[in-house]
């Protein structure tokens, strides 16, 4: 409304255009977006920087074509501009074409060798291509990024000095995670070697996760589980040094044939778990689910579907289903497709711990792209993790496995394809595994 106003007042103003134009596409009214842009290069038509918004625009529309035309039309106004090779880069990254994308992102680097955001995109697309230890050197520049360099993370950064990876005796470690609940289930498994160097750790999680990871104490030795806390100040705990939880693998070298591998190294309550088994006790081959992700991730709209997608399951006698799905997704559960036998289980998941012990009594998890694939596979639990193309990074190109979970197996989505063959595909499997003599 008040850039409306604003136009108002100034209709030939080029900037309230554009500035209009990105804030709708985020919106995802792309038409009215590419309104904007366009009203924008008839006052402006030589602004590159327009052409790269509906480039990037064009991309999100899933129009490949025209979003590589408005691209090389930015380059031939501005071919020095970082941020145009950097987003063009992107673009090729995310329809498949890594060695453009690389080319771009150096050129990128080239023009501005501090350019945070393509350093950022580099480290994405080695490690998606499974050059970790130069991906661990690029992705220590997400901290200088627009998207993630907020106040709160400056001020803790710059708060007490960055561990180099020496032992350290006599001194505390703070660990903390500054990214998403997959993120720290994936990498808390390098909580045992950081206590090979170090005498006392203090891991700093996300509240949700808090009565899960509290269990580490007992595996783990010297670790303090605390709670991060809401406003994102730092903990009320002493401590001589600090790292995030994601810096590990770096300082630790990580590489393909050294990913830490033992699992289970989460687990759950004994007394949960015991109560969950005479729950769900029965015979059925038992199946947990989940189909949707956060709304908030930025790629949401690509890894998350609906319940009905999941209908095909249904014709595999058996099986009982268990809905582990929470958020706003969960609502679908309200109409469940009427093929599919499906208990909710989501109003009594009050947290990660509630949903480990769930988990410890099914034979298999199959879901999306979420932090219930990190769990189950960091249980050593049978999980079938549903992705898209390409995607992110952890789960590599093309392989059906992944070196983080021994356990996990991996469907993948052809580049902008359908669920329908996939979840076939799933459903196929299954029916092998519950049956392993039908149809042969």
């Amino acid at each position: 409304q008040a850039m409306h106003e604003a136009l108002q007042r100034k209709p030939n103003e080029v900037e309230y255009y554009n500035n209009l134009g990105v804030m709708l596409g985020r919106l995802g009214r792309y038409d009215e977006a590419l309104v904007n842009y366009q009203q924008a290069l008839r006052l402006r038509p030589n602004m590159d920087g327009i052409y790269c918004n509906i480039a990037n625009l064009y991309h999100n529309m899933g129009d490949n074509k025209m979003a590589k035309a408005s691209f090389v039309r930015a380059l031939e106004i501005n071919p020095f501009n970082p941020s145009t090779h950097m987003n063009l880069g992107f673009h090729y990254s995310r329809v498949g074409r890594y060695d453009e994308a690389m080319e771009c992102f150096s050129e990128a680097l080239r023009i501005q060798p501090d350019y945070a955001g393509a350093h950022w995109n580099l480290a994405l697309l080695l490690l998606l291509l499974g050059k970790l230890i130069e991906g661990w050197r690029e992705y220590e520049w997400r901290f200088q990024c627009d998207e993630i360099k907020r106040q709160e993370i400056i001020a803790r950064l710059t708060s007490k000095p960055m561990w180099d990876g020496l032992p350290l005796t006599g001194k505390t470690l703070l660990v903390f995670v500054e990214q998403g609940f997959g993120d720290a289930l994936q990498f808390c498994r390098y909580l045992p070697l950081v206590m090979q160097r170090v005498d006392r750790i203090v891991f700093e999680c996300h509240p949700e996760l808090l009565c899960l990871l509290c269990l580490l104490r007992g595996r783990f030795g010297a670790v303090e589980c605390v709670a991060r806390p809401a406003d994102g100040t730092l903990p009320a705990v002493n401590y001589d040094l600090q790292i995030p939880l994601v810096s590990l693998p770096r300082l630790f070298e990580t590489e393909l044939e050294s990913v830490p591998q033992t699992v289970p190294y989460i687990q759950a309550d004994p007394q949960q778990v015991e109560q969950w088994r005479q729950r769900l006790d029965g015979n059925e081959f038992k199946v947990g689910l989940v189909w949707a992700g956060s709304p908030d991730h930025r790629r949401d709209h690509w890894r998350s579907f609906s319940l009905a997608a999941f209908s095909p399951l249904g014709r595999i006698q058996g099986v009982r289903f268990y809905s582990l799905q929470k958020g706003a997704a969960a609502t679908e559960m309200a109409t469940p497709p009427a093929a599919i036998c499906l208990t909710d289980l989501a109003p009594e998941l009050d947290d990660f711990a509630t949903t480990a012990a769930v988990i410890a009594n099914l034979d298999l998890v199959i879901t999306v792209d979420t932090a219930v694939a990190h769990l189950a596979g960091a249980m050593g639990k049978p999980v079938w993790t549903l992705i898209y193309s390409p995607p992110d990074w952890r789960w590599l190109l093309e392989r059906e496995d992944t070196p983080w979970y021994p356990t996990m197996r991996l469907f993948r989505r052809e580049i902008a394809g359908e669920w329908a063959p996939v979840i076939e595909q799933v459903a196929r499997e299954l029916e092998r595994v519950v049956s392993p003599g039908a149809g042969s």
